[in-house]
């Protein structure tokens, strides 16, 4: 895990931030490996940048906490789910009625 923190430590999206003009969320897992607080300076980042920007860490104690939720996948896409309705506007109880 030590090589993949010293391959991403020059990865950043500054300079991409200032050009997005989407919604953007940053879904992050409390175990991943290239850590949290790397993810929050991301989202720090964005958002003084102005972008519409919003940061969902599954906690370290939760399943779902380690790197794009691989541990709980589902927990994952309900999360990313929840964001685009939300983003969009859908009410999702009204999808499930027939």
């Amino acid at each position: 895990m030590k090589g993949v923190a010293e391959k991403t430590r020059n990865f950043d999206l500054r300079g991409a931030f200032e050009r997005m003009k989407c919604p953007y969320l940053i879904l992050h897992g409390g175990h991943d490996v290239l850590g949290v607080e790397a993810a929050r300076e991301g989202y720090e980042y964005a958002k003084a940048a102005g972008v519409d920007v919003t940061f969902i860490l599954v906690e370290a104690g939760t399943t779902g906490a380690e790197h794009c939720q691989h541990d709980n996948p589902t927990l994952g896409q309900e999360l990313m789910i929840d964001w685009l309705a939300d983003k969009f506007g859908i009410d999702q109880t009204k999808l499930s009625k027939s």
